[in-house]
């Protein structure tokens, strides 16, 4: 072994390739390019969090969120205003990220209500995942998010798909500050992961973060819609995508876009969709 330190787990790696080349012939200390690593390891641990996380809870939402909106050139501030669970700074701007996403809402109304104290509450981000609709059973809780709304704040969704690259990215900084994370036996550490990332960020991610720093208007309307329709179809079970648009009082092809918004709750048959039924499993 040459160069680097002799630590036990490099050791151990040396020991495994050695053996395999006196066992198999195989060529020992092929080395192997850390950037396709990351690559490969991000989506292996993206998949693994799709299938097996359920998307409920504010605490791994906000440590992905606390490591991945530095990527972005977002810093954290403290202190926080009372209610905020991360205040972010760029360019002069700021974003207060509220996590919002518990299940039940017990609670959350009051929650809410302590956010109009904010100056400026066109900088506040609710953020939950795009699976937890806010449906008709908690009509304060609605009613308190949509007085915030109205003065500036937004609710942003999150699908699973962009949930589970946050994980991904969340675990794979949290292991290479750990000095959990190896590459045949040599630690990846946390800044080299940090710059990696900057320079590779998923589409998922920079959409992400992009989103929680413009919140657009029309996509409050959508996501109201988004509610509305999972409530329905949770309710009917199955219906046509024309029944589904005669409840909510808008086209087909608005109810095809916000079953596919809403597609952690929402299935579809057919090709555009035709019938929507509710996703079990």
């Amino acid at each position: 072994m040459r160069g680097g330190a002799i630590v036990a787990r490099r050791l151990i790696y040396a020991a495994r390739d050695l053996f395999e080349q006196l066992r198999d012939g195989k060529t020992t200390g092929e080395i192997r390019d850390a950037g396709q690593f990351l690559s490969t390891e991000f989506r292996r641990r993206a998949n693994q969090a799709l299938e097996s996380t359920r998307w409920e809870g504010n605490e791994f939402l906000l440590d992905g969120l606390r490591r991945l909106m530095p990527l972005a050139g977002w810093r954290s501030m403290e202190p926080r205003p009372q209610g905020v669970d991360l205040a972010l700074e760029k360019d002069g701007r700021t974003l207060l990220l509220v996590m919002f996403n518990q299940p039940q809402m017990y609670g959350a109304a009051r929650r809410l209500e302590r956010l109009h104290s904010l100056e400026d509450a066109a900088r506040v981000r609710l953020v939950r995942a795009a699976g937890l609709p806010v449906g008709r059973h908690a009509p304060k809780t609605a009613q308190a998010i949509e007085r915030l709304e109205a003065r500036g704040a937004r609710l942003v969704r999150i699908p699973r798909e962009t949930l589970a690259a946050l994980e991904a990215c969340r675990t794979l900084l949290a292991d290479a500050a750990a000095g959990d994370l190896h590459m045949d036996g040599v630690d990846l550490g946390r800044e080299f992961v940090e710059q990696w990332l900057r320079g590779n960020l998923p589409a998922e991610l920079e959409e992400l973060a992009a989103r929680l720093e413009t919140a657009r208007e029309e996509d409050r309307r959508g996501d109201r819609l988004a509610d509305a329709l999972a409530e329905i179809v949770r309710a009917e079970k199955i219906l046509a995508v024309a029944e589904a648009a005669a409840w909510l009082g808008c086209g087909v092809e608005e109810v095809r876009r916000c079953a596919d918004q809403a597609q952690d709750i929402i299935a579809a048959v057919g090709d555009p969709p035709q019938v929507l039924f509710e996703r079990c499993g």
